[in-house]
C-alpha cells in the first residue's frame, strides 16, 4: 500500500544529503492556505455558535479559548501524524526532524509552536531568516530542530537510499 504524500519519511530508510529545503515564499505561500482553511473552520464553528448561544462581540469567551486549543492542537496532531498541515501537503513539503529527516516528536512539535510567538513578534524576523540560512529554518525550526523539504526531493532520497543499500 502506497504512503500519503505529506508522510514523514522513516529516518532509516532517508537519505539526508539529498534533501531540498523548502525557501521562504513556498513556505509562505503554504501559511497563506492555512490560514484560508482555519477561516472556514471558524466560520462554520462561528456560525453554529452564532444559532445556539447568545455572543457579546468584543467579550472573550469559554469558546473562543476552546477554539484556540482546538486549532493548537490540530496543528501538533499534523505535525506529529504527517509532518505537514493542510497547506504544506497540497505543496508537497513536509516538516522533518533536522538530524534524522524522521517523524517530529512531542516536544520538538510543542517547542516549534511556542516559538512561533518571538518568530512574529520581532518583526517577523523569525520567518524572515527563513530566507538567509542555508537550510532554510526559521526561528521556529532552530529552536525545535526542525526542517522544511520537499516531498518529491524526498521520495528520491528515499529511493536512492533503498537501491544503494541492494
Amino acid at each position: 500500500m502506497k504512503k500519503p504524500d505529506s508522510v514523514a519519511p522513516n529516518s532509516e530508510t532517508l537519505d539526508l544529503e539529498k534533501m531540498r529545503y523548502a525557501g521562504f515564499w513556498i513556505r509562505a505561500l503554504t501559511t497563506i492556505i492555512d490560514i484560508f482553511f482555519i477561516i472556514i473552520f471558524l466560520s462554520i464553528f462561528v456560525s453554529i455558535f452564532a444559532m445556539t448561544a447568545e455572543y457579546i462581540p468584543g467579550e472573550l469567551t469559554a469558546m473562543e479559548l476552546i477554539l484556540q486549543v482546538i486549532i493548537v492542537c490540530v496543528s501538533l496532531m499534523m505535525w506529529i501524524k504527517w509532518g505537514a498541515t493542510p497547506g504544506k501537503m497540497l505543496k508537497k513539503i513536509v516538516i522533518v526532524d533536522e538530524k534524522t529527516g524522521g517523524k517530529l516528536s512531542l516536544k520538538q512539535c510543542f517547542i516549534r509552536y511556542l516559538a512561533q510567538i518571538p518568530s512574529t513578534l520581532v518583526f517577523g524576523l523569525g520567518y524572515l531568516w527563513i530566507a538567509i540560512d542555508d537550510k532554510k529554518r526559521g526561528w521556529h525550526d532552530i529552536l525545535s530542530g526542525t526542517v522544511v523539504i520537499y516531498r518529491d526531493k524526498q521520495d528520491s532520497a528515499f529511493e536512492a537510499k533503498q537501491v544503494n543499500e541492494k
